[in-house]
């Protein structure tokens, strides 16, 4: 039995967490609304090859992000005791590597382009490298407001940071300027999203550096550092193997499948991952509320997510040519494939959040060191087959981290495999209904002479249908439960609040 304080104090955390998931929710419906439809608008007026350079250059630069803040900023949301010190060290430590960062990217670009056997990527990656001076003045406010699960004033920030990326970037391909409409997007909306949230949160960097705090954070940011290192290598292993294997083209028509099926678990990711990072810190010394919200998070995301990938999967032959144009009808098989691996993808990022908050970053390093060797493997054999075949890599390679995942929560709160089964059950049987659903509903409009956006339409309304009836009429009941819990009574407040 917990006491009155304690269950004041859960149910206090429960609402925060609510609360910061709904301002995640509507900021990141809105910028990544906002940036997909200036990704199709953008994907109409620019070719593959545009997206393909684009792409290459990100590849680099991402993985020197990894470096950015060394984890300092993750650790400050992590730590229990924060000092002045502390949040004085991150900044400078983060400014720093993102002036030695730009630095080396200007003096090792034009050796990369040369690797990718693209020339036209130098200057690109030369331009981007100015992120790096950026970023770090946003690093310690965001750090601080996720801390204290505050996503209203990110929110504001996030949304000016796309709009800028759609107002230049469109802009900047109307007038032709083919792939530097993407690299001025990108700059604009890293200026932006900085410029508000330090005006908003009011924060002025240090006059004075300092590190003398970076010892405290330095354990949990280095091991962190070296989950993200691991983390990206695996994430990029495919996009690293199509351009030094196959050519700039190919790249562009993978990275656009990947956008689309990732698209569901980026909102969600997006969404949830900082909050149920800071919640589970919070909650790591019970670990049966633990075991309960993680079980619930993994339901909701899932109805989420399974049934809208599922309906992806369905309607991609018509969905691609109308939104993006033909030239990227070669895009539809790979997403087909890929839309396995999103909902894999999905029940993997809590999973990820959780063993973040027990500090359990050196695990996730060499579970994600694991998964980038398999991903290069299996990636390089599905060359053979092109686009399509890489995607049958990755989804394998997805299969195999999956497991590694599962393994790492088990060991942090004996979350086990038939909790997994009954969290995932009601998802999977809805996602089974709707793509039958789906299926049968398209076969049926193509064989009545129907054209694509009628076919389109219809089947995604009848599989969402579908989808809405078995919430409602949920036999296991973990729908009704989860409603419940998201949206609690004023009774449920007074009795023992799960935060989540």
């Amino acid at each position: 039995m917990t006491s009155p304080e304690e269950r004041a104090t859960l149910a206090k955390l429960g609402g925060r967490a609510r609360a910061a998931l709904a301002w995640q929710f509507l900021a990141k419906s809105i910028t990544t609304g906002l940036q997909m439809l200036a990704s199709i608008i953008l994907a109409r007026l620019l070719m593959p090859e545009d997206f393909g350079i684009l792409a290459m250059a990100t590849m680099v630069t991402g993985l020197a992000a990894v470096f950015q803040d060394l984890g300092l900023g993750q650790a400050l949301v992590q730590r229990k005791d924060l000092k002045p010190a502390h949040i004085t060290s991150a900044f400078w430590g983060t400014l720093l590597m993102g002036t030695s960062l730009c630095g080396l990217m200007m003096l090792a670009a034009p050796y990369v382009g040369t690797f990718f056997k693209e020339p036209q990527m130098t200057p690109v990656l030369q331009v981007i490298s100015f992120a790096f001076l950026i970023t770090p003045f946003g690093v310690v406010p965001r750090s601080l407001l996720q801390r204290e699960l505050d996503f209203k004033r990110p929110f504001y920030a996030g949304v000016i940071g796309g709009v800028a990326y759609a107002a230049v970037g469109i802009t900047m391909a109307v007038s032709g300027y083919s792939y530097w409409s993407l690299v001025a997007a990108l700059l604009a909306s890293s200026v932006a999203a900085t410029f508000v949230i330090c005006a908003l949160t009011g924060y002025l960097p240090p006059l004075i550096p300092s590190l003398r705090g970076v010892k405290d954070l330095y354990g949990f940011g280095v091991g962190l550092t070296a989950t993200g290192i691991l983390n990206y290598v695996a994430q990029k292993a495919d996009y690293l193997v199509i351009a030094r294997i196959l050519d700039s083209a190919a790249l562009g028509l993978y990275t656009k499948a990947f956008e689309f099926v990732h698209f569901p678990f980026r909102i969600i990711s997006s969404i949830s991952f900082p909050v149920l990072f800071p919640t589970f810190a919070q909650l790591q010394d019970d670990l049966q509320r633990v075991r309960e919200a993680f079980a619930l998070v993994l339901t909701a995301i899932s109805l989420l997510a399974f049934p809208a990938l599922a309906l992806l999967a369905v309607t991609a032959a018509e969905l691609v040519p109308l939104l993006l144009g033909e030239q990227w009808q070669g895009a539809v098989l790979p997403i087909r494939v890929l839309a396995f691996a999103g909902m894999l993808r999905t029940v993997i990022n809590p999973g990820a959040a959780l063993a973040r908050a027990f500090g359990r970053v050196y695990s996730q390093a060499w579970r994600n060191g694991v998964y980038a060797i398999v991903l290069t493997a299996a990636t390089l054999a599905g060359t053979r087959w092109h686009v399509v075949g890489v995607s049958f890599g990755a989804l394998m390679a997805t299969i195999v981290v999956f497991a590694l995942n599962a393994q790492l929560v088990y060991a942090c709160c004996r979350f086990g495999l038939g909790a997994y089964v009954k969290a995932l059950r009601s998802p999977v049987i809805c996602t089974v209904i709707v793509l039958l659903a789906a299926l049968e509903t398209r076969d049926l409009l193509i064989g009545a002479g129907q054209d694509a956006l009628p076919v389109l339409v219809v089947t995604t309304i009848v599989g969402m249908t579908v989808g809405a009836i078995f919430v409602a009429l949920d036999p296991f009941r973990e729908c009704k439960t989860l409603i419940r819990r998201l949206l609690p009574t004023a009774d449920a407040a007074d009795r023992e609040e799960l935060p989540h």
